[in-house]
Parts: C-alpha cells; sequence; structure tokens
C-alpha cells in the first residue's frame, strides 16, 4: 500500500526530470495538491497532467518540500556553491524547505523491508545477486534504484511486494535524510567522484549516510577489510546496528562472519550456526565475485533470519549458478583466433579497473582512458605492468602519458575506441586476452559507461575471423 510521502506539505517541488525525477512525480501526482517540476533543460519528458512543468528554470517558489535527483545533490561543491541554487540551500538551512532524494521518498510511500546494496565498486552486480537469491526465498521481492528502473517507479508498480534490494549511490543520499533500510550492504568504499566531492573523506562522509538512522535490529553487512568502513564499525554497534562482515579470504584479525575456506567452500557463521556452499555454485569468476555471493547470503540471512538453513545446499547451489551477471562487468564478448575479448565498462574507476585487471590471465592487453576523475593513477600503474600491452584512449591520455612514463614500457595511444581495439587486436598474442578497463567515466567519447560497452561489443563482433 502506498502512503503520502510529504503528508504535511502542500507545494512539492521536483528537481530534475530525468529517471528519478519522473518516477517521483508519478509517486506524488495523486498526494501532492501542487506539484511543480522544474529543470534546467528546455524539454521535459512526459509527466502527469498534474505537474507544472517548468523547463529551463530553478525557480521552486512557493514549494516547501523539494525532490531533488541525483545531479542536484547538494554536497556537490558544483551544486553547493551554484549561486543560482543558493535560495534553495538558504531555505534548507532555515528550515522553510524540506529537502528528500527521490530514494528517501520511495522509503517513505512504502512499508515494505529494504535491502539497500551501496558502495563504490560491484553495486549492481550485488544488488542483482542478492534480488536472484531473494526472489527463490521470497517469491515477489522487487529490485529498483540506481542503476535500475527509479524505485519510486517500482513501489508504484508493486506497492505489495513482500521485500525490496535496492541499489543506493552516493549521489542518491546527502546530510539529513531519514532513510533506514533493515539491511544495508557495503560492498567497499575506495577512492571514486573526486571530480564531485571536497576529497576522499568528504565521498566516504556521503557512503555514511546510509546508516547515519540504522539502529536497533538493523545490519550493515560491509567488507570486513575494508580499512574505512572497519574504522567505522563501533561507531555503527553503538548504534545499535548488527555488523557481519565478509571477505574472499578467512583473516582471524578481522573477525569476519563470512569467508571463502581453501578456495573451496564459502562460509556463512550466524545465529543458526555454521553454513556452507562450493565456491563453485558461484558461476562468475574472481575473488571479487565470491565476495559479492557471501555479502548477498549475509544480507539474505539477516533480513529473514535461518533462510539459509531453510533450504538444503542442492537447491542454494541451483539458484546460485542461475545467477548469469550484468554485461560491461568482465562480461566475454568474443574468443577469436585464440584470444579472448572482455568488456568491463562499467570499470569506471581505478579501484573498479583493478578488479578486471587481477581477473585476467597473462598475456593480456588493457585498454583504458576515458574522463580524467583526478583520481591517484599509481596504483593503476602498478598493476599495469603485469600486463602484455596497455592502449590509452579519451582525455586521460596526456596525463596517462606523463605518470606512466618510466613505469609501464608498452603504451600505445589510440584516437577512438575502434582504433584501440585494432591496435589492441595487433599486439595481443594467442593465447591471451584484450580487456576494456578505462578506470575513467565514459562522457568524453560516449554517453554512459553502458553506450560505451554496447560500442566495444559491436566492434569486437565485427571484428573478421
Amino acid at each position: 500500500m502506498i502512503s503520502p510521502p510529504l503528508p504535511h506539505h502542500q507545494t512539492i517541488a521536483i528537481a530534475g526530470v530525468g529517471a528519478a525525477g519522473s518516477a517521483a512525480a508519478r509517486l506524488l501526482a495523486p498526494f501532492a495538491e501542487r506539484l511543480i517540476a522544474v529543470d534546467v533543460r528546455p524539454d521535459f519528458p512526459a509527466l502527469p497532467p498534474e505537474v507544472e512543468c517548468r523547463p529551463a528554470s530553478q525557480e521552486i517558489s512557493p514549494a516547501t518540500a523539494l525532490v531533488i535527483s541525483p545531479g542536484f545533490n547538494p554536497e556537490w561543491p558544483s551544486n553547493r556553491d551554484n549561486p543560482a541554487l543558493k535560495v534553495w540551500w538558504d531555505a534548507v538551512r532555515a528550515g522553510t524547505l524540506e529537502l528528500v532524494s527521490e530514494v528517501e521518498l520511495a522509503a517513505r510511500a512504502s512499508a515494505i523491508p529494504w535491502i539497500t546494496v551501496g558502495g563504490t565498486d560491484g553495486k549492481s552486480t550485488t544488488a542483482a545477486l542478492t534480488h536472484h537469491l531473494l526472489r527463490k526465498v521470497l517469491p515477489g521481492a522487487v529490485l529498483g534504484g540506481n542503476s535500475w528502473t527509479a524505485i519510486s517507479d517500482v513501489i508504484l508498480q508493486q506497492p505489495d511486494a513482500p521485500a525490496a534490494v535496492v541499489e543506493v549511490s552516493a549521489f542518491q543520499l546527502q546530510a539529513g535524510h531519514r532513510l533506514r533500510p533493515k539491511v544495508a550492504i557495503l560492498t567497499n568504499i575506495a577512492p571514486d567522484h573526486l571530480d564531485h566531492y571536497d576529497g576522499f573523506e568528504a565521498y566516504c562522509q556521503a557512503k555514511h549516510h546510509i546508516w547515519a538512522h540504522m539502529g536497533e535490529g538493523d545490519t550493515v553487512v560491509l567488507h570486513g577489510v575494508n580499512e574505512w568502513l572497519v574504522s567505522r564499525v563501533p561507531e555503527m554497534r553503538r548504534q545499535g546496528i548488527r555488523v557481519p562482515g565478509f571477505d574472499h579470504r578467512p583473516d582471524p584479525q578481522a573477525r569476519l562472519d563470512a569467508w571463502v575456506e581453501q578456495d573451496a567452500q564459502m562460509v556463512i557463521q550466524s545465529a543458526a550456526g555454521e553454513w556452507r556452499l562450493p565456491v563453485s555454485a558461484m558461476p562468475l569468476p574472481g575473488p571479487h565475485n565470491q565476495r559479492n555471493a557471501l555479502s548477498a547470503l549475509l544480507a539474505l540471512d539477516a533480513l529473514l533470519p535461518g533462510c539459509l538453513q531453510r533450504f538444503d545446499a542442492e537447491e542454494w547451489r541451483a539458484w546460485m549458478s542461475t545467477f548469469r551477471g550484468l554485461p560491461h562487468r568482465i562480461e566475454l564478448i568474443r574468443q577469436r583466433q585464440g584470444v579472448s575479448w572482455f568488456n568491463d565498462s562499467k570499470a569506471t574507476n581505478v579501484h573498479a579497473a583493478l578488479t578486471g585487471l587481477r581477473a585476467m590471465k597473462r598475456p593480456y592487453v588493457a585498454i583504458v582512458g576515458g574522463v580524467d576523475k583526478q583520481l591517484d593513477l599509481q596504483p593503476l600503474l602498478q598493476e599495469l605492468r603485469s600486463a602484455h600491452h596497455v592502449v590509452v584512449i579519451g582525455e586521460l591520455t596526456g596525463r596517462f602519458l606523463h605518470e606512466s612514463s618510466g613505469v609501464l614500457a608498452e603504451v600505445t595511444t589510440a584516437v577512438d575506441l575502434a582504433d584501440a581495439i585494432h591496435q589492441a587486436d595487433r599486439l595481443c598474442p594467442v593465447g591471451g586476452s584484450v580487456l576494456l578497463a578505462p578506470a575513467c567515466s565514459s562522457f568524453d567519447m560516449f554517453r554512459s559507461f553502458e553506450h560505451r560497452g554496447d560500442v566495444f561489443r559491436e566492434l569486437v563482433l565485427a571484428l573478421p575471423e
């Protein structure tokens, strides 16, 4: 059942009418006395007739509540210091304007218990796997959020769902929100989006918002060896939050609740006892996917205590084995003339790119580059020393060449992705692999990482036999 998410406001504004803002408008339309939508763009998508559209405008008067899309997050310096938006932030500070994200709006409208999935890397795959498994034990569970259908639309379409898995980006959170999931997965925290935040600590604090209002009876499932996350465990426990940790290696110092034993068994420790599943049940390669599986299983056990033991191991093995992963995440595109081609376009930061590179068998050629997000390239350069060759494209090229000088011997530049594929095809030896591992966002050449990955796939499939 849908409840009015902002019952104390007669006039509500929505800033940004992309997927999230449009979904927010649909969710609010039956409840708001007056609904205003603003955006800097001159053209609007189709919205409910109740919505007063103000294209190319940031005027929200006389609204007393403002629902923001991710692109208007006030913690970004570009938004916080924007003179045109100052009237919004002043009103928020004065208490005359309530600020709500689209994700929080959906949570207020529904009593469905949520498992949120956040972190720097692996959110989408972990969310998809968690949903895939949750639906086996709780049919009708839904999936939405950051990489998926906006959760407001999902809630509208299935208001009586028994539970929801919601991928939540730092862009969808800001200080002052009241979101309280039942379970939150934090895959890791690593430098990313430093072009949007005032440094790494500010980015970390944005991730911190997810558990700000969690407490007794709630669970945060986290990567148990991630330094920043582990440093916050005492704070979480003071709030009454249960904090099980996971990693793909056993570590007595980390007090883990889930790990992989001798590269053969996934082990989960819970109140119901020890539970095991063969690693071979997870069809996707790499330690990162083992961590994804462990976090999903811990989250299910937190939401539905005892559910792991409720079904036998063969059922869990069958359910896990049918998960096929997602496009653009170390996706095998083609094996041609003894060379395997992998698409990891979703690796939009250095840390994510390292995951894909470490999953490659040698020899391999890496295609890197895109929009320079001002991330530290040294970890990437050190990992690329194991590459047979590196091809660099895009805006990052100049900086990459400068910083890789003296570190990498084999670097080739390409004018675009098609040229990069041609160069990689020429350079990769038989028995090797080519990995698109950008470590950058895509907007210098493409609409999105999906567009970049789709173009990569098309170009690789077009290579002659």
